[in-house]
């Protein structure tokens, strides 16, 4: 920061983030390289910082990431969520960091199957599958992600909704829908 005599000042910024038009974070910028000799925690570099981000999703609900073409089940509860939020506001040996502000989620694969991923809830949006979907391999897709929430989600007396049979089921349909959709092509 530089004074001047009329005792204004001007000063350049260490980070910055900026946002688009839908108030999502489109980019970050960091200054903050130390010099050779000086030793920075990693911690306090702007890029590793936790922060408190919003997460609207819930145990079970489906989700698309953002501008992809990829969909999901989350898997952690908002109880888990807030509690570890909670946890991360206490002062301890390890400060959380950006990895932190994360959720799990499986994302459907191109066979059927899913994957265990951690995600920024910020890259996330819920799913809302048309009533009626003209293409056969999204409606395979919606039904499969349908039976594999319902796996996550309890019922009033703390019973699993969803069953592995149906699962299957509904596992065998999406790939034989991909199938004839790469035949087709």
């Amino acid at each position: 920061m530089s004074e001047f005599e009329d005792g204004t000042c001007s000063h350049s910024s260490i980070a910055n983030l900026h946002f688009n038009e839908n108030s999502e974070a489109s980019s970050f910028s960091s200054r903050e390289i130390p010099d050779d000799n000086e030793q920075t925690d990693w911690y306090e570099c702007f890029e590793n910082t936790f922060y408190e981000a919003p997460n609207p999703f819930d145990r079970g609900d489906i989700v698309r990431f953002v501008g992809t073409e990829k969909y999901g089940i989350v898997e952690v509860s908002q109880k888990h969520w807030k509690e570890n939020l909670e946890r991360y506001k206490q002062r301890r040996k390890f400060l959380p960091d950006y990895s932190d502000v994360q959720v799990r989620v499986i994302f459907l694969t191109e066979d059927g199957t899913f994957i265990h991923s951690h995600i920024n809830p910020v890259n996330l949006e819920l799913h809302q599958p048309e009533h009626e979907p003209q293409d056969p391999v999204a409606s395979a897709r919606d039904q499969l992600l349908h039976a594999a929430s319902l796996l996550y989600r309890k019922d009033d007396s703390s019973n699993v909704i969803g069953s592995l049979d149906d699962l299957y089921v509904y596992t065998m349909k999406y790939r034989n829908a991909k199938g004839a959709a790469t035949l087709g092509t």
